[in-house]
């Protein structure tokens, strides 16, 4: 063999090792990164979508003298019990009692919160997401509070229901001089 037809087997041998490393290490990376990545291909959950729409009567926070506005808490929670309980101040007034406020406002019971203010004979609006693993692994609570003027006796300034599985929902809410209630319930 001469020297010219020597190196020129050399560098084949050479060509032909550098690409089958290049399509060893390409099948192992591809393998590698599918193996590890197959969240990818697995089904995408979409959180749970709570849209809510209030109504406000024309007698809404009256006074005797006036109808007010009023402004209403809305939360989606794993446990509605501790809700129904406690002074509703406490839900309005950041510095009432901070240890039954951490009780309901644990972060882990409050899945979703927000706040609308309803004028009277008026309607709002409200949307709320609850991430998919936190909907799924509990039986979400939808609560709704009132701050009104002159707080109802036996408890009408709240409510609070089990939520249906679904992936969107839309609530109806009626808000009068001191009560809160489902639409059409009243």
């Amino acid at each position: 063999m001469t020297r010219a037809n020597a190196e020129c087997s050399r560098a084949f041998s050479w060509q032909w090792s550098r690409t089958a490393l290049a399509a060893v290490l390409g099948v192992s990376l591809l393998s590698l990164a599918l193996s590890g990545c197959g969240w990818i291909f697995k089904k995408q959950h979409k959180p749970l979508l709570v849209e809510v729409e209030l109504a406000a009567t024309d007698s809404l926070n009256y006074d005797g003298a006036q109808a007010q506005a009023v402004l209403v808490r809305l939360y989606v929670l794993k446990d509605g019990a501790r809700f129904m309980s406690g002074d509703t101040r406490a839900f309005f007034d950041d510095n009432w009692d901070p240890e039954w406020r951490e009780q309901i406002f644990h972060k882990q019971d409050t899945l979703a919160m927000t706040t609308v203010k309803l004028l009277p004979g008026g309607v709002g609006k409200a949307k709320m997401e609850v991430p998919y693993a936190y909907a799924r692994d509990s039986k979400p609570v939808f609560a709704a509070i009132a701050d009104f003027l002159y707080p109802p006796t036996v408890k009408s300034e709240r409510l609070s229901f089990q939520m249906q599985k679904k992936s969107k929902q839309t609530i109806k809410l009626t808000v009068g001089k001191d009560w809160v209630v489902k639409a059409g319930k009243k």
